[in-house]
Formats: C-alpha cells, sequence, structure tokens
C-alpha cells in the first residue's frame, strides 16, 4: 500500500490504535520530495514518525517506487494492491487499484475493504 499524507490525518481522526499489519504496508516518500513550499516541508518527516511509530519497515525514499517495491518482493504480478498513488502498480504489474486517503485509513486499521468486482 502506497498512500498520501491525509491518510495519516484520516487514521487519527477515526481514533485508529495501531496498524494492522505493519510488515504489510510500504510509505514512499516520492511524491513529497524537494517541496518547494515550506507548508509542505514537514510530510516526509510526518510519514517517517508515523512508520516509527507503528513499526513500518517499508520506507521508500526518493527512487521509482513501481521498480523499488517491486524488487523487495512488496509486489508481483496477480497481488491485490491498495494505493493512493493512481499510477503505480496498475500499469506495471496489474496489481494495484487506487482508493482515497478516509478509505486508506480504514484498511490500515482493519484490514478490510469493499469492492465491487466484475462478473
Amino acid at each position: 500500500m502506497t498512500f498520501y499524507l491525509q491518510t495519516l490525518v484520516s487514521f487519527r481522526e477515526m481514533d485508529a490504535k495501531k496498524v494492522w499489519d505493519p510488515s504489510r504496508v510500504a510509505f514512499v516518500l516520492d511524491h513529497y520530495a524537494q517541496r518547494p513550499r515550506r507548508s509542505s516541508r514537514h510530510k516526509p518527516k510526518e510519514m517517517r514518525n508515523f512508520c516509527e511509530i507503528h513499526g513500518i519497515t517499508n520506507l521508500f525514499d526518493v527512487n521509482c517506487h513501481a521498480i523499488r517495491s517491486a524488487e523487495a518482493g512488496l509486489v508481483r504480478p496477480g497481488m491485490l494492491v491498495v494505493e493512493t498513488d493512481s499510477h503505480n502498480h496498475r500499469g506495471a504489474l496489474g496489481a494495484g487499484t487506487g482508493c482515497g486517503a478516509t478509505d486508506m485509513a480504514a484498511i490500515l486499521a482493519t484490514e478490510q475493504m469493499w469492492m465491487r468486482l466484475p462478473r
């Protein structure tokens, strides 16, 4: 799973206490690299802090995240990967689907989501 900072806000707002399985979660900082505005410079630090608190060790710095997570064995063709980054693994490995920040926060806390599958 990859997600944006708004996910952390939603996670806190729903008063979630822990991530259901930190080993199955990945944070990617690619989209938060070289933030030109002062208002957004805190985002990588906030994400790192969340990972530390919840024991998430799959943290990717500024690299091509679609490739790095596959190299690390986290994503393989045929897997279902839920992510807030809409262009990540779907094209590269056919393994992803997107969701919003609030949905991702609920998935982090419960390991559950509802999906409508085609016939």
